[in-house]
């Protein structure tokens, strides 16, 4: 057992430094000296299996529960982190052989790219911002609107006294009368499509 380096501020626990994994707690026996298990029970993915280890609960197995990394490095896709005795890499690449990390077989991230919406696309929208402004206070209404030189979904959120346009926690248009919000409306070139029942 190596020697307490720290302890914790109610002075019931002493700290032990890790293995690159940071500090070990113990409790404290009445004479001072630390409790610590004869042998600490491996966690890595082949004893999770082999010992049929569970989180808590009972149920599923404890990997579903907390990250199983490598007690040296601390990757989870390091052989090591998968079974105890193999050797640890130090890498957090996928693929190596021994880990249950395979390597990716996505293909790669691709850019996704707005789509432009013009004038002569396929909806029948409405310009009408006083009707949108009274059906908005029934139902959501699909709009879209222009935003940094792009065409952009959003959906109306109507609060008494309060006219909105957003999308993904985003506020395009924000009003509290009706003549604001369609001032504002007009600005950000916003169409809207009517829903068929109301």
């Amino acid at each position: 057992m190596p020697e307490p380096c720290a302890t914790t501020e109610r002075g019931d626990t002493l700290a032990f430094p890790g293995e690159n994994t940071g500090w070990l707690q113990f409790p404290v026996a009445a004479d001072g000296t630390a409790i610590t298990p004869a042998e600490p029970e491996c966690v890595c993915h082949r004893c999770i299996k082999e010992k049929d280890l569970k989180a808590p609960g009972g149920v599923f197995p404890l990997s579903s529960s907390r990250m199983i990394l490598c007690p040296v490095c601390g990757n989870k896709r390091c052989p090591k982190a998968s079974d105890h005795r193999l050797a640890c890499t130090g890498s957090n690449e996928p693929g190596q052989d021994g880990s249950i990390f395979p390597a990716s077989t996505f293909p790669p991230t691709q850019k996704l790219t707005a789509i432009k919406l013009d004038s002569t696309h396929a909806y029948n929208t409405s310009r009408d911002y006083f009707k949108l402004s009274a059906v908005m206070q029934v139902t959501s209404v699909l709009c879209m609107l222009d935003c940094n030189s792009e065409r952009t979904a959003a959906s109306t959120v109507f609060a008494p006294g309060r006219w909105a346009v957003l999308a993904f926690g985003r506020g395009y248009i924000g009003a509290g009368t009706v003549e604001d919000f369609v001032k504002a409306c007009e600005s950000a070139n916003l169409e809207f499509v009517l829903p068929d029942k109301i």
